[in-house]
């Protein structure tokens, strides 16, 4: 029988209030001996006042086996957030027997004892670090089985479509009739045309959760920082006449239309033997972040030498900037205003596409493309073979293939290193 573990499910620190979360087999045994209720016995999913020990007057909160997050019992305490309480009442439980709980714990064990599959579990995890509204709404919906409910179908087709065949393959003396491929064919193309629209949700999943990276590439003086500021609508970084101020990698968090975007101010980059060491290594960093780019804004003062740079690998919007100063070039300028929000429009449709729907179920993992690859892989395979005509046991293989990298996506099939690298990303508490 698992333990029972707490954690401090809010940010450490001085604040208004805190909670502590509890949760094992001991959980309910532990409550009743470090709460007191004030009006009577408490009732469970009610919270109750009364005294947490000599600590603090609190809510608690309790749940029973089963009825709870992780299926244990449980119960929270909602303290003052003062980190002398927190501290006092982390180490009673302690000494109760109650051990601290590990990264992403809570959410292993609502996993394990079948409360949420692994896709939901994920979605916690992109919920709690959603920078967007959009952003969140695409983990809630995947809190809410969307993924997992998009795939069963999928999965029940592939169950039906290898009954089919492996009866065939046990019981061959049987008089099953023929395969009816067309009908497989179909069913397997169906299966098909649900993974491919999912996985051309990945990459705007991607960006959604983790942001998408901008980076701002020229020459020193092409006005970076002054584009970033405007962008932000805020003072962020340091702008002035002399050319190389930015010597360091600047990253500012930015919202565009429901996409959350990382905005990467760099060292303006020149080559010129006679540049101090500092500005040098600036240099170095920004081509590096040239490399982890999703888009690069490439900005150019009119007149100014042109900067060469080997083949960038991300997608490029040139901006001619500094339009206050040079009328007759139509750029943009940060300064007044002019062209941003066609520069806004640029940068929403590079990222996002003509069709982007924030509404649609998404992947937002990479390990989640990988599987629906997998199996899409496989199912094409499948096909090619029954096309083929090739031996039952083929067709088979393939289709079970399928459906085990469907498993794994949901968590029916993972092996505890795996599990342990997913939760580990979650934060304590949680």
């Amino acid at each position: 029988m698992r333990d029972t573990i707490c954690a401090l499910a809010t940010p450490p620190g001085q604040s208004a209030l805190a909670v502590i979360r509890v949760s094992g087999p001991e959980a309910l045994s532990i409550k009743s001996q470090i709460f007191i209720p004030k009006l009577g016995p408490q009732k469970h999913f009610v919270a109750t006042r009364g005294d947490v020990l000599d600590l603090d007057d609190a809510l608690c909160t309790s749940f029973p086996e089963n009825k709870s997050f992780t299926g244990e019992p449980s119960f929270e305490l909602s303290l003052h957030g003062s980190p002398v309480i927190i501290k006092r009442v982390l180490e009673s439980l302690q000494a109760f027997g109650v051990r601290g709980a590990k990264p992403g714990e809570f959410s292993l064990r609502a996993f394990l004892s079948g409360k949420i599959d692994l896709c939901e579990a994920e979605a916690i995890c992109d919920l709690i670090h959603a920078r967007s509204e959009q952003a969140a709404q695409a983990a809630l919906r995947n809190l809410k089985g969307g993924l997992s409910d998009y795939l069963e179908p999928t999965r029940i087709a592939l169950i039906d479509a290898l009954c089919e065949i492996e009866a065939r393959l046990d019981f061959p003396d049987e008089d099953l009739g023929t395969l009816p491929c067309q009908a497989l064919a179909d069913k397997i193309q169906g299966c098909l045309d649900k993974l491919q629209k999912l996985l051309r949700s990945a990459q705007l999943g991607k960006r959604l959760i983790e942001g998408a990276r901008v980076v701002l590439l020229g020459l020193p003086n092409a006005g970076k920082s002054t584009l970033l500021n405007a962008l932000l609508g805020e003072e962020k970084a340091l702008v002035h006449d002399t050319p190389g101020t930015t010597r360091d990698v600047i990253e500012a968090n930015w919202v565009l239309n429901g996409m959350p975007l990382v905005l990467v101010d760099i060292a303006g980059i020149r080559d010129d033997v006679s540049l101090d060491p500092v500005e040098r290594l600036g240099i170095e960093k920004a081509k590096r972040e040239l490399d982890k780019a999703d888009l690069i804004l490439w900005l150019e003062e009119p007149g100014q030498e042109k900067l060469e740079m080997p083949r960038l690998v991300a997608p490029v919007i040139k901006v001619a900037t500094k339009g206050d100063l040079y009328p007759d070039s139509q750029g943009l300028s940060a300064k007044t205003g002019q062209g941003l929000p066609k520069l806004k429009q640029q940068i929403t449709q590079i990222l996002l596409g003509d069709q982007f729907d924030f509404g649609e179920v998404m992947l937002t993992k990479i390990r989640q493309k990988e599987e629906v690859s997998k199996a899409h892989e496989c199912l094409l395979e499948a096909k090619e073979a029954l096309l083929r005509g090739e031996p039952d046991e083929v067709l088979a293989f393939e289709l079970r293939s399928a459906g085990n990298a469907l498993d794994r996506l949901l968590g029916k099939s993972l092996n505890e290193e795996v599990l342990d690298l997913i939760f580990s990303r979650f934060c304590i508490g949680k």
